[in-house]
């Protein structure tokens, strides 16, 4: 407790949040709040997300929600007033824990530098430096944003092995088989 709200006190007056994260299996993903889309869609672009998850309230205390939900709260209550969403905040999921590597980590590292070049809240290095230069145009977003009541938790009625029948970050179909869990108490499974 005494960590998240070091972190939360660092954070309450920031323009721009990034929550990091690493996610056990997963494709780089991000999560934010619906009132900063397509705000953040330059951040979803330059790291190459396959996935931007938009809620106003994910009902799980999130950090990113902490910084900018207060935010939407306060406009609710001062319609007639021009409250902006002054900390942008959001959390990515830079992919699944075995995709951890020095490449992917140095391209997501180019990702953040070139997001916060393009915000201005750093400057460009003179031409010939080292440091990557913000790419024009900004990459397009790989698929728009997905509400939070598009995903959903599959839970097994048996307990077994897990045999996935797609692969994360595949585009699946209502009806669609995703995995067959195999029933290890049973020996004719």
């Amino acid at each position: 407790d005494v960590m998240k709200m070091h972190l939360l006190r660092e954070a309450c007056d920031a323009d721009v949040v990034l929550d990091l994260h690493c996610d056990n299996d997963a494709v780089m993903h991000m999560y934010t709040h619906d009132r900063l889309w397509p705000h953040m869609s330059d951040l979803s672009a330059l790291l190459g997300a396959e996935c931007s998850i938009i809620d106003a309230d994910s009902g799980s205390n999130c950090f990113d929600e902490a910084c900018s939900s207060p935010w939407a709260r306060i406009a609710d209550l001062h319609p007639g007033l021009p409250v902006p969403m002054a900390c942008q905040s959001t959390t990515v999921e830079l992919r699944g824990e075995y995709d951890v590597n020095d490449s992917m980590a140095k391209q997501d590292a180019i990702a953040l530098y070139c997001f916060l070049l393009n915000r201005g809240y750093i400057l460009p290095e003179p031409a010939g430096g080292e440091l990557p230069v913000l790419p024009s145009p900004l990459p397009a977003l790989i698929r728009d944003a997905t509400p939070l009541t598009g995903v959903d938790m599959i839970k097994t009625p048996v307990a077994g092995v897990l045999s996935w029948k797609v692969k994360a970050g595949d585009i699946v179909t209502q009806g669609q088989l995703l995995g067959e869990v195999v029933n290890i108490e049973d020996p004719f499974a």
